[in-house]
């Protein structure tokens, strides 16, 4: 969500990772003060330890948009493209007393007698244990009090506890984006049931990633490295104040979760859909096909014109007994369920026919197959199938009944 580092091209004004104890104390002291220039109704309980990155740039003139997570284990709040002035070192403070805390960070001399008249892109990481009975925190940047009184800025409110990590040890299902609605354009209904396409991580970083309705998903697990550039990348915690999707005739919307966090983009490219785009297709890639039961559904034709013009495109049905049940296309209707040895008969028929080059007038989304009976010609039908994950009900995806 963040393009601070491309933006800032001139220079690097800074060495090392800055390493800053606020109230004159030094990072570990068992006791550090508050200071005395804090804002009005700020019940300050302890100043916190900060790192402070090196300067990221001259900020000077630059939009800069800051925005604040949870570090990967959940233990310091990160912050991101935070603007101070050049060569000041900023302090963090803690505001305990309700379940709703509240920390500020700003400089560490705020009445300063000169001043660096160039600003700087910050990141910072804070480190602070809450008070069990806190459900939030809320986060604020001030500047100082030079030439006039300090400006406040606030970033946002973070749930606090285990929704804070990706990965928290847990099965239960910690981040999901997928992709639906809108016009199907000839999709088979019941492959629409978890989406055109789809990413869900859970608490032990095994993901599942499918990018297209009729291709096979893939499963994997992140690495810790990677699920800590997976966090800053789609700045997971940070989701509030996002715009309400604006939406449009036709249009799918995508859906994004984390914990109890919800955002949606519809019509629009954003950061956030873009950094999840980058990620399903690198995990997809990386992924192994899943096993497991395999949902499908045969239909008369779709295309009438492909067993007229290119009978030879179609597959022999792979299974031994004939499907219990063949609608017409786009009816309602109960998809079949496969399992074991079957379930790995229609995913191997599935690769079969999506390493062949597909004729124009193949049926959409779906396998042309040829079932053949004693005395009687072949005939011809489309086959859908998918996959199935653990976070589904029904055959619907269900991520409300198994996200934390």
């Amino acid at each position: 969500m963040n393009t601070l580092r491309n933006r800032l091209q001139l220079g690097l004004l800074g060495a090392a990772l800055l390493a800053t104890g606020c109230g004159g104390q030094n990072v570990g002291g068992s006791e550090s003060r508050c200071a005395s220039d804090l804002p009005a109704g700020f019940s300050c309980e302890r100043s916190l330890p900060v790192e402070q990155s090196q300067c990221s740039g001259n900020a000077t003139g630059s939009t800069l948009t800051p925005n604040v997570h949870w570090s990967t284990d959940g233990k310091a709040l990160h912050i991101e493209d935070a603007r101070f002035r050049c060569n000041q070192s900023v302090c963090a403070y803690l505001d305990a007393s309700s379940n709703e805390a509240q920390v500020v960070l700003q400089p560490c001399e705020m009445s300063p007698s000169t001043v660096a008249r160039c600003d700087c892109g910050y990141s910072f990481d804070v480190p602070v244990t809450l008070p069990q009975a806190s459900h939030s925190v809320t986060v604020e940047l001030r500047s100082d009090a030079y030439g006039g009184e300090p400006t406040s800025q606030a970033l946002g409110t973070l749930n606090v506890g285990s929704s804070a990590k990706l990965c928290d040890g847990s099965s239960a299902l910690r981040f999901a984006a997928s992709s639906g609605g809108g016009n199907l354009s000839g999709l088979p209904p019941f492959l629409s049931e978890i989406g055109w396409s789809l990413l869900l991580i859970d608490g032990q970083c095994h993901y599942y990633a499918m990018t297209a309705p009729d291709h096979e998903i893939r499963s994997g697990t992140l690495s810790e490295a990677d699920a800590q550039s997976f966090s800053q990348e789609l700045s997971l915690g940070a989701w509030q104040g996002l715009p309400e999707p604006r939406g449009c005739p036709d249009a799918g919307v995508e859906s994004f979760a984390f914990g109890p966090d919800r955002a949606a983009v519809s019509c629009e490219s954003t950061a956030l859909t873009q950094a999840s785009a980058a990620w399903l297709e690198r995990l997809y890639e990386a992924g192994s096909p899943v096993d497991g039961p395999v949902r499908y559904w045969v239909t008369q034709p779709s295309n009438e014109q492909w067993p007229e013009s290119n009978p030879e495109i179609a597959l022999p049905y792979p299974l031994t007994e004939a499907p219990a049940e063949i609608t017409r296309p786009y009816e309602p209707g109960a998809p079949l369920i496969a399992s074991d040895s079957d379930a790995a008969k229609l995913r191997a028929l599935r690769a079969e026919y999506q390493a062949t080059t597909h004729v124009q007038l193949a049926p959409y989304y779906s396998v042309p197959i040829v079932l053949g009976a004693p005395g009687h010609g072949p005939t011809y039908y489309d086959l859908s199938l998918r996959d199935t994950v653990p976070f589904e009900v029904d055959g619907a995806l269900a991520i409300s009944a198994f996200i934390q």
